[in-house]
């Protein structure tokens, strides 16, 4: 797989970013990837990402028919609406 440097963004609560292989045909695409097409998802198994943190923290990861070297399944943080 590829590694690539994302832009500094700060997303705003349920903001998201879009990261896709063609601009022209995704709406609201922020990141546009134009590496070699074998490093892109693909529509076929299996495929993956992690987001990494300085180059060694696992961010967040996803996979289908497939695995993420280095990513375990977690219970994940629940969150709490401070806003009563």
């Amino acid at each position: 797989y590829a590694t690539v440097d994302l832009p500094d963004v700060n997303l705003a609560p349920g903001d998201y970013f879009v990261i896709c292989g063609n601009g022209s045909t995704v709406p609201n695409c922020d990141f546009n990837f134009t590496g070699a097409l074998a490093d892109r998802i693909q529509n076929g198994a299996p495929d993956a990402m992690r987001l990494l943190l300085n180059n060694s923290i696992i961010v967040d990861a996803l996979s289908y028919e497939g695995s993420v070297s280095g990513a375990v399944e977690g219970s994940g943080t629940g969150l709490t609406d401070n806003n009563t």
